[in-house]
């Protein structure tokens, strides 16, 4: 088997998860929108830092100390939280994007969705690989 591909699997959605949201977010439809309260900014900038760090996490893991099924578990549980909040939102009001911006569907998906699926599959199949690949070193 390919022992590099689950790392590139896991790496390309290591960077997605930890570069992406912070580019999306640092504009006047989230972290400077004036009209957002400060402790929900607050809560931004801690979530946007805190899966920014996991994924800085990650590719240590999975570049320096060779453990990419860590670093893909990791990647796992940061996009189960995009995957939470998306299948919750109706329960507290939640929205995909800011209603006065208009956002193109993706083969019928949000482009959030749409970019998640693979963002999370990369994640399942790499770990998945990872964990086969692991066992034949056995």
């Amino acid at each position: 088997m390919n022992k590099i591909l689950p790392k590139i699997l896991i790496t390309l959605a290591t960077i997605f998860y930890g570069i992406m949201p912070v580019i999306a977010d640092l504009s006047d439809s989230h972290l400077l929108n004036p009209s957002w309260m400060p402790h929900a900014k607050f809560h931004l900038v801690w979530l946007l830092s805190t899966n920014s760090l996991f994924a800085l996490f990650a590719l240590y893991l999975i570049w320096i100390e060779n453990k990419a099924f860590q670093a893909g578990l990791i990647g796992i549980i940061v996009t189960s939280g995009f995957w939470i909040a998306a299948l919750t939102r109706d329960l507290y009001g939640g929205l995909f994007v800011d209603p006065n911006l208009e956002v193109s569907e993706m083969m019928g998906l949000h482009p959030n969705v749409f970019a998640f699926i693979f963002v999370t599959l990369f994640l399942v199949v790499g770990t998945y690989l990872q964990s086969e690949a692991s066992k034949n070193d056995l």
